[in-house]
């Protein structure tokens, strides 16, 4: 819940600061974050140039899958689930990005008469063709962690790049549960990057405490069916990567519905309060849109 602060702070808002802001001053309705403790693997996937992004897409979503099927019971492996890049070639992801910008930020930051953030730079377009994400049903041995490795880094699967990373917490923050096409629905996916002065700990916190209860005040301006944290583990197995503090999930039924929802005035407006608060706990974030290629 806001603290007598914020809401102060609020209530006194200017003009542009009521335009370029929304921000629900409710406690939250809905229930808490959900802890789920189990080991999750995200592999974030990049071609070869010189590979066609129809060959690379049969190789993560045919060959590797049918690979990780096969093994699932001897890797232990609760469930697997390959996304593809649903961006348009990175066009429907550029208004998130861009919103995400050093110096839209700043911008922003100007309004509210806050610090702006150190200079970064956001990625645009592509970032990664494919995303696969492997559950395991008990805690892995490091030899199946290292088997998994192997597996995903096969040369026949033509990456330039894999970068791997272990989680052993997700929370669940939204979920409505709705029987909706999984294969219909689209994640804007954000790589949490926390700034060089704070720790993972400290971000992680922030992330699932306030940044979560940001969303919940808040979801009818999301309008999502979906709402996931996974949080890289403190250390990474050998040959992991340690990249990222973790990987948001947050979930639209539905490609042409998160466009619809993107043009609202309100959508923008509570974006923009998004984008201040991530200040808090991440920069130069990366973020994709994906969708449900294959899993089980």
């Amino acid at each position: 819940m806001a603290d007598d602060s914020d809401m102060a702070e609020r209530t006194h808002r200017s003009l542009l600061q009521r335009l370029l802001f929304v921000d629900s001053l409710a406690p939250a309705s809905l229930p808490a974050p959900r802890p789920q403790e189990r080991i999750v693997i995200t592999a974030l996937m990049r071609r070869q140039p010189e590979v066609s992004s129809r060959w690379f897409r049969r190789c993560i979503e045919k060959e590797l899958f049918n690979r990780l099927h096969e093994r699932r019971h001897e890797l232990g492996l609760a469930s697997v689930k390959i996304y593809r890049d649903a961006s348009a070639r990175g066009l429907l992801a550029l208004f998130l990005q861009f919103t995400r910008s050093r110096g839209y930020t700043a911008f922003l930051c100007r309004v509210l008469r806050r610090p702006e953030p150190a200079p970064y730079r956001v990625p645009y377009g592509v970032l990664y063709d494919n995303v696969v994400q492997l559950v395991f049903a008990d805690e892995p041995t490091s030899a199946r962690l290292e088997e998994v490795l192997t597996l995903l880094h096969s040369p026949d699967l033509a990456c330039v790049e894999c970068t791997a990373l272990v989680s052993d917490r997700q929370y669940v923050v939204y979920d409505n549960k709705t029987p909706a096409d999984e294969k219909r629905r689209v994640n804007i996916c954000f790589l949490v990057n926390r700034p060089r002065n704070m720790s993972r700990d400290t971000c992680q916190s922030y992330w699932r405490t306030r940044h979560a209860d940001l969303a919940l005040r808040n979801m009818n301006y999301l309008r999502l069916t979906r709402y996931l944290q996974v949080h890289s583990a403190g250390s990474q197995p050998h040959g992991y990567d340690d990249s990222y503090d973790g990987v948001v999930y947050a979930e639209k039924s539905s490609r042409a519905r998160l466009l619809l929802e993107l043009g609202k005035p309100d959508s923008f407006r509570f974006n923009n309060t998004v984008v201040i608060d991530e200040t808090n706990f991440t920069e130069c974030t990366p973020i994709m849109l994906l969708s449900l290629a294959s899993g089980f």
